[in-house]
């Protein structure tokens, strides 16, 4: 291997806000139930199989108490209760909302694919909604709770659980015991995921790091007035400053995840990437090691001294013994969100791993380190197989590959530069 590879962070963000009131006895939305059969249980069952290859898995505390509560509370969400109710027994509101949000996924490779589920969608969009909810006899309805369950199940779950194939294979004119099988299993894998990631962090192959508590914006949260230094000219609202509120959700964050990893966090993507010097503050203030925000981010820190290739594949502090900021990659990070879901995984992963090689040559083989940083739940829906070519492909590249050499935040030995100055904002246009 090359006496200073480039060490290259994957940072797979899990991001979900609470959907609903503590108080409730069901979730509003399903996103965190249909992702965890997904991209959540898919992502580490994948990893586990690649032993070489290491990732940072990002959650934020809202994702890990809305688990936690799947799990330990019995708490279910509303498109769960409209799955499970017979359908001679729906109201005509249930019926409306079935036919509105059963169709919630990639049409091209979650509808098509089944050609009942296809079949509905087509009837759906020719004869709208609310005359489908009025017309659609007790097997359709019946067919549609199966199908939306269906295919959100992603490759883990058709891999380790027999009925999901079965179910695929069967195809139409399923029965309530199919459908309340297919939703136990969507149970059993929410119940595996928290421990499948904590057994890839204690062999070390991962590292898991967290976003604020309830996904707030933590620098507007300790002063909106913040929002003056990077976008001057637009409207603010009447100046709100709480940073107690700010502190409580980093501390809170690494509580749970303390509660359900049996480790303290070292890293935290903050909500949005986004930081500003009081934001750094209270994150080294809670005693964490790392951050990462967008490369846009560093731009305009540095300003007219900004040289991308002597800049960008470092980490930075703000103060001596402050926390490492990583700046993410915003084109290679936003080709794995948006551009290779098009191309074929081969070509992608080869095209992925060319850019890493071409930027440890033009940094002159000195080691150096690319961040990674993307959402790891919802462009695989929008990948063939959801995501598991493209992602076989990449990592056995990378386990391959010596001038690439993935890594952790907490175990970079790239020497930090010092920045005097750290623009305020996020990863969207900074």
């Amino acid at each position: 291997m090359t006496a200073s590879p480039l060490q290259t962070l994957f940072i797979w963000h899990f991001h979900q806000p609470y959907y609903g009131l503590p108080e409730a006895d069901e979730f509003s939305l399903p996103w965190v139930r249909l992702h965890a059969v997904k991209a959540y249980y898919d992502m580490a069952r994948l990893l586990e199989g690649h032993p070489e290859v290491r990732a940072t898995f990002n959650f934020s505390g809202s994702l890990l108490r809305q688990i936690l509560e799947y799990t330990e509370d019995g708490k279910r969400d509303r498109w769960w209760r409209l799955s499970k109710t017979e359908p001679a027994d729906l109201t005509l509101a249930q019926r409306r909302a079935m036919v509105r949000h059963f169709f919630s996924i990639s049409e091209e490779r979650g509808i098509r694919p089944l050609p009942r589920y296809r079949e509905l969608h087509y009837k759906r969009n020719q004869d709208g909604i609310s005359a489908c909810a009025q017309h659609f006899n007790d097997q359709q309805l019946l067919d549609l709770q199966t199908l939306f369950n269906l295919a959100w199940c992603g490759f883990s779950a058709r891999q380790d659980y027999s009925i999901v194939e079965a179910l695929r294979a069967k195809g139409r004119d399923f029965n309530a015991d199919d459908r309340d099988a297919l939703l136990d299993v969507h149970v059993e894998i929410l119940h595996k995921v928290l421990p499948l990631y904590r057994k890839l962090a204690d062999r070390g192959q991962i590292e898991i790091s967290l976003t604020p508590m309830y996904h707030p914006i933590v620098p507007l949260v300790i002063d909106t007035d913040t929002a003056k230094r990077c976008s001057p000219d637009r409207p603010r609202p009447p100046r709100y400053r709480a940073p107690d509120d700010a502190r409580w959700h980093i501390e809170e964050a690494l509580t749970i995840t303390e509660d359900v990893f049996g480790r303290r966090p070292d890293g935290m993507w903050p909500s949005e990437g986004s930081v500003s010097p009081e934001a750094v503050h209270l994150f080294d203030e809670a005693g964490l090691s790392w951050i990462a925000t967008d490369e846009d981010v560093l731009r305009h820190s540095r300003g007219p001294r900004y040289d991308r290739d002597a800049d960008l594949w470092r980490p930075w502090r703000l103060s001596a013994n402050g926390p490492q900021i990583f700046f993410r990659d915003h084109g290679l990070s936003d080709r794995l969100g948006f551009v290779y879901s098009n191309n074929r995984a081969d070509e992608a992963a080869d095209d992925l791993l060319s850019s890493l090689t071409g930027i440890h040559r033009s940094i002159g083989n000195a080691g150096g380190v690319a961040a990674i940083i993307l959402d790891g739940e919802n462009p695989w829906e929008h990948y063939p197989d959801d995501g598991r070519p493209f992602l076989t492909a990449l990592y056995e590249r990378l386990a391959a590959s010596d001038e690439v050499q993935t890594a952790l935040p907490s175990q970079v030995t790239t020497k930090a530069g010092k920045l005097d100055y750290l623009h305020s904002g996020s990863w969207i246009m900074a």
